[in-house]
């Protein structure tokens, strides 16, 4: 078993073949192509190789080399997992599958606030007039929706989508969850602790109850 870093769960560990290619690639068959398992209970994703033909630990080339999502940790685990899947799909340049993912992180978005009727046009709107996003976070919401709905429902065949659009669309996912979940969680943070602060301070205070 082949011991590698592995690119979803970047720990190092074995690798468990799970399925060889018939014939040989390369060199003469001298290489052969098969899946691997991460051994990592927690990850236990696979990967492709180029493997020696008479000795499966000797690996010439594995992809995907590297998976990059993000945390998320003030926005609710079902979102901030399909926010952190949208960001793997780019980072292995599955551009149409991550705008399809910030689509759906968000219409999930809107539903978390309890807006749940209408189209996502019509809930991007109302996120804004019940004061969850301002103006231009409504925009850029508009435009993500947009490039979601090419993914999900237009012609994929023709649909033409580049790293630096795919990007774009990505940020402007963030932004939009920095502006609902994780700004006004940052604040109640602060004011938490100031609060925490200034009751331990009266504590202390010769004479305080």
């Amino acid at each position: 078993m082949p011991a590698l870093e592995c690119p979803h769960c970047n720990a190092y560990v074995n690798f468990v073949q799970v399925w060889t290619g018939e014939t040989g690639l390369n060199d003469r068959g001298n290489r052969k192509l098969v899946v691997m398992q991460c051994a990592n209970e927690h990850c236990k994703r696979t990967i492709g190789a180029l493997v020696n033909a008479s000795n499966a630990a000797q690996v010439s080339q594995f992809w995907p080399t590297s998976v990059g999502g993000k945390s998320f940790p003030d926005v609710p685990g079902d979102i901030a997992e399909t926010a952190d899947e949208a960001h793997r799909c780019y980072s292995i340049q599955a551009y149409r599958a991550a705008m399809a993912m910030v689509r759906a992180v968000i219409e999930a978005t809107a539903k978390n606030k309890g807006i749940t009727s209408g189209n996502l046009e019509n809930k991007i709107d109302q996120l804004a007039l019940q004061g969850f996003i301002r103006e231009d976070a409504k925009d850029a919401a508009h435009a993500v929706r947009l490039v979601g709905n090419d993914a999900a429902h237009g012609d994929l065949a023709t649909m033409i989508l580049d790293k630096p659009d795919a990007l774009d669309v990505l940020d402007l996912m963030d932004d939009i969850l920095d502006e609902v979940f994780q700004s006004p969680a940052k604040v109640a943070r602060v004011r938490a602790n100031r609060a925490a602060r200034k009751a331990a301070a009266q504590q202390s205070t010769p004479g305080s109850p």
